[in-house]
């Protein structure tokens, strides 16, 4: 206890207390779905499955928001993100980015291993990325998923007041940041982004959003002096 807010880890010991308190024992409570209880473990395993895959529908057709300009390159011959290319120091760089304390993986492999030996991995997990790239397949390993049922609120034996917690493959998930960072660079380049847009972009965030409203709100004072703001207008006043 005398550790909890204090010292340099202070905080995360802070969360691993509030955490381990909070969690509900998952084999040790009973659940209720229309009048029928379930105790045993493959049954509650099965009910909870059901239940959150009622909650997941599949994206048909809805993509956010991206300007539609002119490609920086030339306007004939547009540039395109034709192919994704990894190398082994890439893949160095993306083994050493993972937090050491991240979960263990359903591949069972601990995130300090693939840090401290990323120079010994990289060339063969090089190899298993671009193959993957170029095929456009991924192992089943690393689509499985160790799911944790997180206790939100209400009555805690209703499996609807629960959501997922999954754990995926620490490789397939280097994989994917690196497609990501290659993905948003590309847009980045073509400016397809505008400018306002500031969720899940390098270097923005809520943050840096309120900082530029502000920024706006602020010259937009000092340049118009006797208006104030009102709902995103400027209104003169009285």
């Amino acid at each position: 206890m005398w550790k909890l807010g204090t010292g340099p880890q202070g905080s995360k010991f802070f969360w691993s207390y509030i955490s381990a308190r909070s969690k509900v024992p998952i084999n040790n409570t009973a659940f209720v779905e229309e009048g029928k209880t379930y105790s045993q473990p493959q049954e509650v395993a099965s009910l909870f499955s059901q239940s959150f895959q009622k909650n997941f529908s599949r994206v048909a057709g809805i993509f956010p928001f991206v300007r539609r300009r002119a490609s920086v390159a030339t306007e004939t011959q547009p540039a395109q993100l034709a192919e994704i290319k990894i190398s082994p120091g890439e893949v160095k760089n993306l083994l050493q980015s993972i937090k050491q304390n991240a979960a263990m993986d359903p591949d069972k492999i601990h995130a300090i291993v693939l840090k401290k030996c990323s120079a010994s991995l990289c060339n063969s997990l090089a190899a298993l990325f671009a193959l993957s790239l170029n095929t456009g397949e991924l192992p089943h390993e690393w689509k499985a998923a160790n799911v944790t049922p997180t206790h939100k609120d209400g009555d805690k034996t209703n499996v609807k007041n629960y959501r997922p917690i999954s754990v995926t493959s620490l490789v397939g998930k280097a994989l994917e940041k690196h497609v990501r960072n290659k993905t948003a660079d590309f847009l980045n380049q073509q400016k397809v982004f505008p400018d306002n847009e500031h969720g899940f972009r390098t270097g923005r965030s809520c943050t840096t959003m309120l900082l530029k409203t502000f920024e706006d709100w602020s010259t937009t004072l000092d340049n118009k002096s006797g208006t104030h703001i009102l709902q995103g207008e400027l209104a003169q006043g009285a």
